[in-house]
């Protein structure tokens, strides 16, 4: 199989290839998926623990619990739930992109109790999450909305520094008015950061800004004509080459990810924990050869789970309706 080269004229920074052209098997069940009807409360059931769940691994893999906390997280029985309170229920989803139902929507999100259930003692952890899960509804909202936009106008919303901004700045579960979530790095605070078990150094605090601004031009106009899943690896990979901010770098890019995914009709995907060697890997091999084929076939592999979840769970739907006929 050939190259596919995804060169970006004159930005040579974001020049990547992969060996990987054709996704058919997951085209395929994302075709499966578009075309059902019906089972809106079991998908939407589903949406809410897969959301749940890519918050708990994408918390895990960056190390933020405790010892005790990391070790019950690994227990298969684990499941990780949320209790959203009243309000909830009441709020107009379809006005949310108004500043006052953003503010409600906020709201109801800083009231939200995330939890890991031990099933078999019924124990119950409170996970200090939940800025996070207001963080993934924002960005997956603007990606149905843009899904959406494109249908009816053929092009997508623009992807901007204000949503990359934004998505980081919720991410701050401490809320220090001193902290440096949603600003990117300052060029007046030095040449550059560590990225931990990295072989690479990131683009120094004065290029930040002129690299995302590339990053973006080269999302929103130059990479039309690529694969969705080729395109949110490479969106991934530069993103964290860039590491354009002090903190949050890795929750942020893995969201990006799932947002290309989404605004192109693909389920969103789970970066497990336990593949965190491999997924590091794999961003390395990236970044240093620019070569993102085992990146795209992390992606690949982990829409394909989500999506086989959807599709089980409207098979099992069916049968039992068949059963009771």
């Amino acid at each position: 199989m050939q190259n596919q080269n995804t060169s970006l004229e004159n930005q040579q920074s974001i020049a990547y290839q992969t060996n990987l052209q054709e996704f058919k098997n997951i085209d395929k069940k994302r075709k499966r998926l578009s075309c059902i009807s019906g089972c809106k409360s079991l998908i939407k059931d589903l949406n809410r623990q897969i959301d749940l769940d890519f918050i708990k691994e994408s918390e895990e893999i960056e190390g933020n619990f405790n010892n005790y906390i990391m070790k019950l997280l690994k227990k298969p029985e684990i499941k990780i739930i949320h209790a959203l309170p009243k309000e909830a229920l009441f709020v107009d989803k379809a006005n949310s992109n108004t500043e006052q139902q953003s503010e409600i929507l906020k709201g109801i999100f800083k009231k939200t109790s995330i939890y890991a259930l031990y099933e078999p003692l019924q124990l119950q952890i409170k996970l200090n999450l939940k800025n996070h899960l207001y963080s993934l509804e924002k960005i997956f909202d603007k990606a149905k909305k843009s899904k959406l936009k494109r249908h009816k106008t053929g092009k997508f919303d623009p992807l901007t520094h204000a949503d990359i901004l934004e998505t980081n700045l919720y991410l701050d579960e401490k809320e220090d008015i001193l902290s440096e979530f949603g600003r990117y790095r300052s060029p007046y605070t030095g040449s550059f950061t560590n990225v931990k078990g990295a072989t690479w150094v990131p683009v120094s605090n004065a290029r930040v800004s002129e690299s995302m601004d590339a990053l973006l031009e080269w999302y929103n106009n130059q990479s039309i004509n690529l694969h969705p899943i080729i395109r949110a690896a490479i969106l991934h990979a530069e993103f964290i080459r860039i590491h354009p901010f002090a903190d949050g770098n890795g929750r942020t890019a893995r969201l990006l990810m799932n947002y290309e995914l989404i605004r192109n009709g693909y389920p969103s995907v789970i970066i497990k924990a336990r593949d965190k060697d491999r997924y590091f890997n794999a961003l390395n091999t990236a970044i240093i050869t620019k070569d993102v084929t085992d990146l795209v076939k992390l992606i690949e592999e982990a829409c394909n789970e989500t999506a086989d979840k959807y599709l089980e769970i409207i098979k099992s739907k069916k049968e039992f309706e068949k059963e009771n006929e």
